[in-house]
């Protein structure tokens, strides 16, 4: 891994948003509110929260914007915290306590000023209104057998939850408050992603299947087996369809995979960039997606560009992004150790981590701002 690898391995980030034409998001390492701007793709430091120490904070599970403001919904599920970029204001809304550090949601919407939250381990959903903050626990009937909710999906108004092992499908009405029950075909597996289009499922099954399933008639067909994937456990997690092509995104394996929807038949993509690659994190490679009106695009997480799919054309792009020197990350902290002494830790601790990683430049800088400060 280069030098600019390394340095790029530090901007990664799983969620993101678009506000006129700009991506903001949340950085892995630090847990810094970041901005690209999408007419040149340059990454900079955002400085409109750094008042607040986000680094000690937990990273986000989901990013949802309502009128301005930035939502993040915490992986640890313990509270959602709203970032407004009208007037720089920030409030974090307790949700409660989670047991786990991450994995605890299966989905996160938003429907007029409320955001719903949709627990993965228990049949729970829970309502948050955005403007008075009021929030409302929505329950419904266990099931003896509920273990969790591998996937849901949104259609309409409407959050499909598939439930694992069961086979029950739960259909929750976000507008009615209402729930309806179906019950997928026994020969589907556990289903772990799901996409609708022209009023029928494609489901992506553990054993890396793609079914497609009209939960109203009850029909179904095999559209890929995935001969040369199947049983590679996590092979794949996510799945989109554009324009007639479904594209299976990779979550531990390696190949994006294009299949006809009229015909099954795949296409291994192979035009990636010279310089392309995956940094082994153990993460999952791909999750949720964010769109304009052009392009639909996926975090880069684990690689060293932002993937991006044309909505007509169903062209792959990759976006290449333009770090922030190393200058510019210094006087951000440095701008940040003004206002909170605690973030001296969170420096030195990125320098530490740009020792052990080779990257001296880097450590340099940081030492003559530091001995500028202690002067």
């Amino acid at each position: 891994m280069d030098r600019n690898q390394i340095a790029l391995n530090n901007y990664m980030f799983s969620a993101a948003i678009i506000i006129d034409r700009d991506i903001y998001f949340f950085s892995e390492k630090e847990n810094i509110l970041m901005k690209i701007g999408m007419n040149d793709w340059n990454l900079e430091y955002s400085n409109i929260f750094s008042e607040y120490n986000l680094f000690h904070e937990s990273r986000p599970y989901a990013l949802r914007v309502i009128e301005g403001r930035i939502f993040k919904v915490s992986l640890d599920g313990q509270y959602i915290e709203e970032f407004s970029l009208n007037n720089s204001l920030y409030k974090k809304i307790y949700i409660g306590k989670c047991e786990r550090l991450w994995g605890n949601f299966v989905a996160c919407e938003v429907i007029n000023q409320y955001i719903y939250i949709f627990f993965k381990w228990k049949k729970e959903i829970i309502r948050i209104n955005v403007n008075d903050y009021q929030k409302e626990i929505i329950r419904f009937l266990e099931d003896e057998e509920f273990n969790c909710f591998t996937t849901a999906c949104r259609v309409g108004h409407s959050i499909w939850l598939f439930e694992s092992k069961s086979g029950f499908v739960r259909e929750y009405d976000m507008e009615k408050n209402k729930f309806t029950s179906f019950i997928m075909p026994a020969e589907i597996e556990e289903c772990v992603f799901a996409c609708w289009k022209d009023n029928v499922f494609y489901l992506l099954t553990s054993s890396n299947y793609v079914y497609i399933w009209n939960p109203y008639t009850n029909f179904r067909k095999v559209l890929w087996k995935g001969e040369r994937y199947i049983n590679i456990e996590k092979y794949f997690r996510r799945t989109i369809i554009i324009q007639q092509k479904l594209y299976l995104l990779p979550c531990m394996g390696d190949d994006i995979v294009i299949v006809d929807i009229e015909s099954g038949e795949e296409q291994v993509y192979k035009e990636y960039p010279l310089d392309f690659c995956y940094y082994n994190k153990g993460w999952g490679k791909y999750t949720d997606y964010f769109e304009d009106n052009e392009y639909v695009y996926y975090p880069m997480r684990t690689s060293n560009y932002i993937l991006s799919i044309h909505k007509k054309s169903g062209k792959i792009v990759w976006k290449q992004i333009t770090m922030p020197k190393e200058e510019e990350k210094i006087r951000f902290y440095f701008n940040k150790l003004m206002i909170s002494q605690d973030d001296l830790n969170v420096l030195m601790k990125c320098f530490e981590v740009d020792k052990r990683r080779g990257n001296q430049r880097g450590i340099k800088i940081g030492g003559n701002v530091w001995e500028t400060i202690k002067s």
